[in-house]
């Protein structure tokens, strides 16, 4: 309840509260943390269900309340960039000063935490920022919408994710028709009996 974000229709800051379909992923997430020590999940959503903000709040507070924490956020459009943006500006502006880490760097798609050596980066797909990096948080949205090269350029930044424990990654999207990357990765989460990824579906 300390993470506040905006409320739709109104725009007053509020705070996150989960809703029915976030408390879903929530305890999907959860279990396979218990089970397996990371997380890799698919989610093929409705609109409007709070999934991107669920996943936003989550790093965020891994970001800000633990150390050496890498979050990436890959969006399909400079508008959503722009919005997820927002968003964490609005919990990182609207946390109480007291719990507030000391911030060493805030720039257009990144912010980093000195003392506690943690950074949480944005970008569209299809940019070159990620290659090389290392990701113990990420969160790929509308992937179903990245369009050509989109698969490439998934498996390049899962490729750049941490392996071992404690690492997160949460693949979203609504749907976007047959075919494409995110259209294989969630009928692999459904069909392949062992492929590592639990898919959730929100009608």
């Amino acid at each position: 309840k300390l993470l506040k974000i905006q409320e739709f229709g109104t725009g007053r800051m509020i705070p996150l509260e989960l809703n029915p379909a976030q408390k879903i992923v929530h305890s999907v997430a959860e279990a396979q943390l218990k089970k397996r020590g990371h997380i890799r999940m698919v989610i093929l959503k409705a609109r409007r269900m709070g999934i991107s903000t669920y996943v936003q709040g989550r790093m965020f507070h891994k970001a800000t309340t633990r150390k050496n924490k890498n979050v990436y956020i890959v969006t399909h459009s400079r508008a959503a960039t722009s919005t997820m943006f927002g968003m964490a500006r609005g919990f990182e502006e609207n946390l109480p000063e007291e719990i507030k880490p000391e911030m060493k760097y805030s720039g257009k798609n990144e912010m980093i935490w000195g003392k506690l050596g943690s950074q949480y980066g944005l970008s569209t797909s299809g940019g070159r920022e990620v290659r090389g990096s290392k990701i113990d948080l990420l969160h790929a949205s509308e992937v179903a919408f990245w369009g050509d090269g989109g698969g490439d350029y998934l498996l390049g930044i899962l490729n750049s994710v941490v392996q071992g424990y404690n690492t997160e990654v949460f693949i979203e999207s609504t749907a976007n028709g047959t075919g494409g990357v995110f259209y294989e990765r969630w009928w692999d989460s459904q069909n392949m009996q062992d492929s590592g990824w639990s898919g959730v579906f929100l009608p």
